[in-house]
């Protein structure tokens, strides 16, 4: 009899688990929704990236990536650029 009441407890302790999971597991992937939005980039054409910079303050998450050598951003770049060379993008990011 009282193994039956421990099985029995066992059970409402596990579907308490498995609804509590339910209600959880889709807040930890909008959370995981919303790093990964945060983390895009987007190609755009020059003329595109000279308005943003003109207009700097409109894009205060703005980021310039110069992927060229080092030694071609020694000679210019533009300001607050950060120089990740082309061969090396893909262990920086």
């Amino acid at each position: 009899m009282k193994l039956k009441t421990n099985l029995k407890f066992i059970s409402r302790k596990t579907i308490a688990l498995l609804i509590i999971v339910a209600f959880l597991l889709p807040s930890f992937s909008l959370i995981i929704m919303v790093a990964a939005e945060e983390q895009t980039f987007q190609n755009i054409t020059v003329d595109t990236a000279y308005q943003m910079i003109k207009k700097e303050k409109d894009y205060p998450k703005l980021v310039i990536l110069d992927v060229r050598t080092p030694f071609e951003y020694d000679k210019g770049h533009l300001y607050d650029a950060i120089l990740i060379p082309h061969n090396e993008l893909e262990d920086q990011i």
